[in-house]
């Protein structure tokens, strides 16, 4: 359960970078979707750790900013 979380919120990072890089390019399209893939992983984690948490009382929880 834990890696799952985990592979969401890396995912996340990635599109971080990713959209580091396109802000750098001045390409205000794929910040925008950057931007929106970040918030997609991130709800994706959220869920999955609130579900998580839900069924299983010895899981322990992620902090997701």
């Amino acid at each position: 359960m834990e890696w799952t979380v985990r592979y969401y919120l890396h995912q996340a990072e990635i599109w971080e970078d990713r959209g580091i890089q396109a802000e750098f390019a001045r390409d205000l399209g794929s910040t925008a979707y950057a931007h929106r893939m970040i918030a997609t992983w991130r709800g994706i984690a959220q869920a999955a750790n609130a579900r998580f948490r839900s069924v299983n009382q010895s899981y322990k929880a992620f902090v997701i900013s």
